[in-house]
């Protein structure tokens, strides 16, 4: 609850509007990685393309598709040949690493500016003005966080995720916020070229199928890092998830959080820790006082309160406001969510490690 109040504090204190008319004057190079997403293409490009940014370019690292996107690629660049690149993974191409941070690494090697954004392919600005909002807002900062806001929930998992995983991603944020950066979304993230290539990159983690940005954010601190909040900023993402993608999704977090640092395990495990204390404490005060009032006000306040926090963080986040239930859910499914976990940890592949 101090976490998620200081959070807010900050945010409200911080939150400014962006002003078109003062852009941003830093080259871009706006990176995505599809792999047979010719149909998201169709929908993202067009909202690139309009960006109204002084001097950016488009990369779309291709990798291994099958279903036309390089025909639909080659067009495109023929009618946008001074703003969209092109690099290609080919399928009989002899590389080591198969996967997302690989196709990365090598639309970064092609940037020609030394800004670089990732946006995933799947998502799609919120409005023209989100590349200059997002320079704007994380100007002189080597590393720049913008959120994703949801325009659709379809599947249960992506209910589960979003209900259960909530105080999760604020807690994320929040460190971020006060200067303990570990973890981002891989989408509306923004780095150095010259810092990603001098650190290395992935290629220590270039196996692990998830943490694009949370592993360039680990040990670094305020003075470097900077998280735009403004609307103009985010990007819009349909979540569509079932279970077995929810499942595949925790085992990806879990093999991420094996590798990572001291600072990021400490703050992933404190989140349900202190849930599983609440949780063990409600149930011990309603076992042994439950014909006593005031011991369910004690329970209800906590939940009543993180409730409203949840609610007004989710509006300044642009987040389905259906979150204010999550701290019911956080408590109701929490071994459900531990077990998932721990299973997730035995189940991840060696090759992973």
């Amino acid at each position: 609850m101090i976490a998620m109040g200081i959070f807010m504090l900050v945010v409200i204190c911080r939150k400014k509007k962006s002003s078109i008319c003062e852009k941003p004057t830093d080259a871009v190079s706006v990176i995505m990685v599809a792999r047979n997403n010719i149909v998201e293409l169709r929908n993202i490009i067009p909202a690139l393309i309009a960006q109204d940014h002084p001097r950016y370019e488009v990369i779309v690292v291709d990798d291994r598709s099958s279903d036309g996107t390089a025909h639909f690629l080659s067009t495109v660049q023929k009618n946008y040949s001074s703003l969209i690149k092109t690099v290609y993974v080919r399928e009989d191409t002899p590389y080591p690493w198969p996967g997302r941070k690989f196709s990365i690494s090598m639309g970064v090697k092609a940037a020609s500016y030394e800004r670089i954004v990732i946006v995933d392919v799947n998502d799609r600005p919120s409005s023209n003005v989100w590349l200059s909002s997002l320079m704007k807002g994380g100007e002189n900062k080597n590393y720049i966080i913008g959120l994703c806001k949801t325009r659709m929930i379809n599947g249960v998992g992506a209910w589960w995720d979003m209900l259960v995983g909530y105080s999760g991603r604020l807690w994320a944020i929040t460190c971020a916020v006060i200067g303990r950066p570990f973890a981002a979304q891989s989408s509306n993230f923004s780095f150095l070229k010259s810092d990603f290539l001098s650190g290395g990159a992935y290629m220590n983690n270039m196996r692990v199928p998830s943490g694009e940005a949370s592993f360039l954010l680990q040990d670094k601190r305020e003075a470097s890092v900077c998280v735009v909040m403004d609307s103009e900023s985010m990007m819009e993402r349909a979540e569509n998830a079932s279970m077995k993608e929810l499942w595949k999704k925790s085992v990806r977090r879990v093999a991420m959080w094996r590798i990572s640092s001291s600072w990021y395990r400490m703050a992933v495990i404190i989140n349900p820790a202190v849930r599983l204390a609440f949780m063990m404490v409600a149930l011990w005060g309603v076992t042994m006082m439950y014909d006593k009032w005031y011991v369910w006000l004690m329970l209800l306040m906590p939940m009543m309160i993180m409730s409203v926090i949840y609610y007004f963080t989710s509006r300044l986040l642009h987040i389905n406001p259906l979150v204010a239930i999550s701290p019911v859910t956080d408590v109701i499914l929490l071994p459900v969510y531990i077990l998932m976990r721990i299973v997730a940890f035995i189940k991840i592949p060696t090759r992973w490690k």
